[in-house]
């Protein structure tokens, strides 16, 4: 696709085609438009780049109440106008631009304008819907309930803050408890320990010494012998020394040298008969006790045990104590703060409360009035003796703030409600979940017949389905085609199909094809009209489109869909 420019009328509008010839290129640009992420065949071969724009209406029908609050954000950016001008450029080196109006944003805020104009419905639609988490969102749309679907979750995100907030406050609760129950354990401890600075190091000095306590009773009293004697009458040198010093004193007047010599051996002497003194008194006290060893043993070992728990020397644990004294008195455990938070939580369980039971019953309300429509629908789409019904149910939970009839439920990112849609495709048959029981075609009428009757409850959006007819046989285009006409009267609705029923009731009509010039191949989408459309519709009824036959049914197909076609009620 080189360069296609497509302008579409109010209403209905369809894109026809031979199997091939580039329709979903056309549903590819509206996805990119929606952010969607570019295929990497995004870029024509021998392109820089490739761009896709549209124009959208800002004023009159179009203009619903859903956009209100989007346009005014648009307005307050000095958008202004009754048109407003989207693009998407995407690069060969992969990144990708937004416009509006010309100007550069972000791509979430270009897919948040397209969506809220934009709607498609494609082939994965029939997947969609047999996705049952799904379903809730068709009834929300149904229901016309943003507001109570905002305000639970809005109150479902305080509750998980306010018990998040609640919960950590409890554990770092536990943890300061468990800090305060380890310093008090080791405060008590210590405290037993009755530690004493420097105690381990005279412990292993008298262990040292009881553990020889021999060697040091013998060393001891050889010491006293020999500076005092011993009791065999052997002389210790303490009073050799002593008549030396009184020899020497004698002749002190004679000579300053001996009087020298004579006041050392004085002085030698004193010492000599204080160290035999101390040598005495500790003989005295010496004794041997085998049971204080063991107990200085153990205590020993204790001390080092603590040094070994504590991994610090044993005289560092006193201060260590002291300081853990302090820090268990700095302790508080901040009651009236756990009283503020669980009030807090209280609160936003009963707001919980509140939006769940409103959201429940308007969703119950609504499902009463869709399976009413939806049924009805049905019968118009040729399933005469089907119903449909949405259960609005909900999960048990073991404990949860929320309840119904006084049982615990699972509070869901979007309600309590557990929707499914159920049906009875024909008479006499049991009801079933819709994605188990409902044929390819019964799952097309019923998407058609849901867009409709939501659709209805809500107006001025833009659209898109392709190939709505999937899997519903050609008697049945007729009824479809009603259908679609119908929702024009309310949308703009651009549809790819391959019914002529629908292409005949169009209020403009595209035809895609290709052509290949100088071994390149385009894609070219033409508005057919008079002979060139009925040649179309004559194609799409299948054989040789220049039948007679064919080209009178084709006309009278054309001329039907006119006497139906509504006003154009749109700007």
């Amino acid at each position: 696709m080189a360069n296609v420019s497509l302008e579409f009328d109010p209403g209905l509008n369809v894109l026809t085609g031979s199997t091939g010839a580039g329709k979903s290129l056309i549903l590819g640009a509206v996805n990119l438009l929606l952010g969607h992420k570019s295929p990497s065949g995004a870029i024509r071969a021998g392109a820089d780049e490739a761009v896709v724009g549209g124009v959208l209406l800002k004023k009159g029908a179009l203009a619903s109440s859903r956009k209100t609050g989007l346009l005014a954000g648009l307005e307050a950016g000095r958008r202004a106008g009754a048109e407003m001008s989207v693009r998407r450029e995407i690069r060969r080196n992969g990144r990708s631009y937004a416009f509006v109006d010309d100007e550069p944003v972000p791509l979430k805020e270009l897919q948040r304008v397209c969506a809220a104009w934009i709607e498609p419905h494609g082939q994965n639609e029939q997947l969609r819907l047999r996705d049952r988490e799904t379903h809730s969102i068709y009834v929300d749309a149904f229901a016309q309930h943003d507001g109570l679907v905002d305000e639970y979750k809005s109150a479902l995100e305080q509750h998980r803050a306010s018990e998040r907030s609640l919960s950590e406050f409890d554990r770092e609760l536990g943890l300061l408890r468990e800090r305060e129950e380890l310093l008090r354990h080791r405060v008590d401890e210590i405290t037993r320990a009755a530690l004493r600075e420097g105690e381990l190091s005279d412990i292993e000095a008298k262990i040292r010494l009881m553990e020889n306590a021999e060697r040091v009773y013998e060393a001891l009293t050889s010491a006293y012998a020999t500076l005092e004697g011993d009791d065999g009458g052997t002389e210790g040198v303490v009073m050799p020394l002593a008549r030396a010093e009184k020899e020497l004193s004698r002749l002190a007047d004679m000579d300053r040298p001996i009087a020298e010599a004579a006041a050392r051996l004085a002085e030698a002497e004193v010492s000599l008969r204080d160290c035999a003194e101390s040598v005495r008194r500790y003989l005295d006290r010496f004794q041997f006790d085998s049971d204080e060893l063991r107990l200085m043993r153990d205590r020993r070992a204790h001390l080092l045990d603590l040094e070994r728990r504590y991994g610090v020397p044993v005289d560092d644990l006193i201060a260590m104590c002291a300081d853990w004294e302090r820090q268990l008195e700095s302790i508080t455990f901040e009651d009236k703060r756990r009283r503020e938070l669980t009030a807090v939580f209280e609160q936003s369980c009963r707001e919980l409360r509140r939006a769940a039971d409103e959201l429940r019953a308007s969703r119950r309300e609504a499902a009463a009035r869709l399976d009413e429509r939806m049924t009805k629908e049905l019968a118009d789409l040729m399933m005469p003796g089907a119903s449909f019904r949405t259960a609005v149910e909900f999960e048990r939970a073991d404990r949860s703030p929320v309840s119904v009839d006084g049982i615990p439920v699972v509070p869901r990112a979007d309600g309590i409600d557990v929707i499914r849609f159920m049906v009875r495709t024909n008479p006499g048959e049991t009801e079933g979940p819709l994605d188990e029981i409902a044929s390819s075609g019964e799952v097309s009428r019923i998407s058609l017949a849901l867009k409709k009757t939501i659709q209805e409850v809500d107006s001025g959006t833009t659209l898109v389905f392709d190939e709505v007819d999937a899997g519903v046989g050609a008697d049945l285009g007729g009824l479809i085609a009603e259908k679609l006409l119908e929702l024009s009267a309310k949308y703009q609705i651009i549809c790819i199909t391959h019914m002529p029923q629908i292409a005949a009731i169009a209020r403009r009509h595209l035809v895609v094809s290709k052509k290949t010039t100088r071994g390149r191949t385009y894609v070219e989408v033409h508005a057919v009209e008079g002979e060139q459309r009925r040649r179309e519709i004559a194609r799409m009824l299948g054989g040789d489109e220049s039948s007679d036959k064919r080209m009178a049914l084709a006309g009278e197909l054309l001329g039907g869909g006119r006497k139906r076609r509504p006003p154009n009620v749109r700007p």
